[in-house]
């Protein structure tokens, strides 16, 4: 069974959503947005914002290192 348990605010038309490997962080690219938000997935608050360019997706994340990586439609 599945259930809402809480929304962040992210901005206008979340696409891709990465959870890190170690579970601590959140990644969200935007189709409307320049940025991939970064936030902490126990406080559930922003950590940062990355810039990318327009229309952010997919994005993925690295087991090796603390990376993401992310492409763009223009």
């Amino acid at each position: 069974k599945r259930a809402l348990i809480d929304s962040v605010e992210v901005g206008t038309g979340p696409h891709d959503v990465e959870v890190s490997h170690d579970g601590k962080h959140v990644y969200v690219g935007l189709i409307r947005g320049r940025d991939v938000t970064i936030f902490d997935a126990a406080t559930r608050t922003m950590i940062r914002q990355v810039p990318i360019g327009e229309n952010v997706r997919p994005i993925a994340v690295t087991r090796e290192k603390p990376a993401i990586f992310a492409s763009r439609i223009s």
